[in-house]
């Protein structure tokens, strides 16, 4: 009789065991979603690489691209969240598309044609049209230049604070 209660306890204390770590394993796993800043970037460059590719490939119109790169980038702002700043430009000199998400300690400016203008909105659409080929975007005061050229660009700017350090995705 003794032996089958100790049975009966061993088996309870090992069934137990199991469901505490299987539990912490879980939430292990589950907390482990953050990609690091290089994995991101790559991540970003080889969609981007691809999408003009799908564009060139099947010989998109005007509109389709515009259709498939505005809604390229505004699934990466999505999935990046609305505590990053990130910044999408696509188009080409004839229109130039600025999509993104800025957070209000963020300064963030731009010059297409020769005049600095700087943008307020959290949440920025901006369509613009007879732009120069070489751009400047302007991010808490530190300048990017984009070469636009005559077919289909996309790049992107993202600001990233982890850490009490600040981080500046850009392509």
């Amino acid at each position: 009789m003794k032996n089958k209660k100790a049975q009966f306890y061993l088996v309870s204390v090992l069934i137990l065991a199991t469901l505490f770590i299987s539990f912490v394993s879980i939430s292990n796993f589950i907390g482990k979603k953050n990609l690091s800043f290089s994995d991101l970037t790559k991540e970003i460059d080889i969609e981007r690489k691809n999408l003009l590719d799908y564009i060139v490939y099947n010989n998109l119109s005007q509109t389709d691209s515009y259709e498939k790169m505005f809604n390229f980038s505004k699934e990466y702002i999505s999935y990046l969240g609305p505590e990053k700043n990130s910044f999408f430009i696509f188009g080409n000199t004839q229109n130039l598309t600025i999509i993104g998400n800025k957070t209000a300690d963020t300064n963030f400016s731009y010059n297409v044609t020769g005049s600095i203008i700087e943008v307020t909105n959290q949440e920025i659409s901006i369509s613009l049209s007879g732009v120069n080929e070489e751009v400047y975007f302007y991010l808490d005061n530190f300048e990017y230049s984009k070469k636009i050229y005559p077919g289909q660009n996309i790049y992107y700017l993202i600001k990233y604070n982890y850490n009490n350090e600040v981080y500046i995705l850009n392509g």
